[in-house]
């Protein structure tokens, strides 16, 4: 079947092929040296992953491309919770709502696609989904015009990332539909049946992206 698809990564097959992407894309295409990198195995597994959700996007049977969120109470690194500037999260009472999400890669023949916005949207609507709204990840600056216009907003300090690039932490948050509807963000179309968006709970995200400036 040469429909491209998003499914969750449950199975350990389709974990696997994963985790050789993930090596393929960081560390034999970018050189980067991520923590949990198997060379032997070319395989890049992480804890995270055992308690994550992970997304996949599949063309032809081989991986274009991966993600994996977390609920915040998966995180246990204090280096990790720094990064994500956790206490300006709980000083909005807000670390309840919270997902995160990482290791959102796109095979390089398919950059420049469709590929990254499904991965997002799929994330987003699995966040809403479980009765969370805060989506949280990591940005690198070239790519901090594409996250502003799918809805994100950028809530903390630019960090050195243990892969050794620059990113910046950003928010999207499901319950603030006028700043989507603002921004004319693809998300609005991928909202669950059971979600109500808290305007109150939304008001106070777009506090978090000005009280850091």
């Amino acid at each position: 079947m040469n429909q491209a698809f998003i499914v969750n990564a449950r199975d350990e097959k389709l974990r696997d092929a994963i985790f050789r992407f993930r090596y393929d894309v960081l560390v034999t295409e970018q050189g980067k040296h991520p923590t949990y990198a198997d060379h032997l195995q070319q395989r890049v597994h992480e804890p995270l992953d055992d308690s994550g959700w992970l997304f996949v996007k599949l063309q032809d049977n081989r991986v274009t491309g991966t993600a994996r969120v977390n609920v915040f109470e998966d995180i246990r690194e204090p280096v990790f919770l720094q990064r994500f500037s956790v206490s300006l999260i709980d000083r909005f009472q807000l670390r309840s709502q919270a997902i995160v999400a990482s290791r959102m890669i796109v095979s390089s023949r398919c950059r420049g696609s469709r590929i990254f916005m499904e991965l997002v949207t799929t994330a987003f609507h699995e966040v809403l989904r479980n009765n969370r709204s805060l989506l949280l990840m990591e940005c690198a600056p070239v790519y901090e015009a594409l996250f502003l216009k799918v809805g994100f907003m950028r809530y903390g300090n630019p960090f050195l990332h243990p892969d050794g690039m620059m990113v910046s932490p950003m928010v999207l948050d499901g319950n603030n539909v006028a700043y989507l509807q603002r921004v004319g963000s693809p998300c609005l179309r991928f909202y669950p049946e059971n979600f109500v968006p808290d305007e109150k709970l939304g008001k106070r995200s777009e506090r978090i992206a000005v009280s850091w400036q």
